[in-house]
């Protein structure tokens, strides 16, 4: 049994989920919390990308 369950999210549910997380990124203090949600970012951007090309 996954934690999650893997749903399909249109493309303006995935930009904001980026904006979300950039702007937790920005608000952090911690240095190992912003290189994770950097990363999550970046993951969710090119999945982005490739909805929209």
């Amino acid at each position: 049994m996954a934690a999650y369950e893997e749903i399909d999210l249109t493309p303006d549910e995935l930009a904001f989920q980026c904006l979300a997380l950039a702007e937790a990124a920005l608000c952090s203090q911690d240095s190992a919390v912003r290189e994770v949600l950097l990363f999550i970012i970046r993951e969710k951007a090119e999945q982005l990308y490739s909805m929209l090309s």
